[in-house]
């Protein structure tokens, strides 16, 4: 067990929400990390600036344009701090994790422009 997250493309739908995918939309999978938990806090963050209240475990979060442009900008001005959890792994911060997750910001990107819509997701 551990903590691995995920970012999801689906397409734009009405009954899509801030913290949920509509029922029944496949989903592509465009990034995957395994206990990055320094961007898993940064997610958590938002989630919580964005009004989740619960335990932050299993909870997809959507992702615009300007969510992406500030992860950007936090990778690179080293904005993101590791975090505490019995399945998070330790601390350290690889260069593989800074590499996906700029390649994800890349791809993310690239969903955005074709209509889509970018969810993060995690489970531990």
């Amino acid at each position: 067990m551990g903590l691995d997250m995920y970012a999801w493309s689906v397409a734009k739908n009405s009954d899509n929400e801030q913290f949920a995918i509509a029922e029944g939309l496949e989903k592509t999978e465009i990034a995957y990390w395994r206990k990055f938990n320094a961007l898993h806090g940064w997610m958590e963050d938002l989630a919580r600036e964005l009004g989740f209240e619960e335990e932050f475990n299993c909870v997809k979060v959507q992702l615009s344009p300007s969510i992406i442009d500030q992860l950007e900008d936090d990778l690179k001005h080293n904005q993101l701090k590791p975090r505490e959890g019995f399945f998070f792994g330790g601390s350290d911060i690889y260069p593989e994790d800074i590499e996906a997750t700029e390649k994800f910001i890349a791809d993310a990107r690239a969903e955005f422009a074709d209509g889509r819509e970018v969810y993060y997701d995690s489970w531990w």
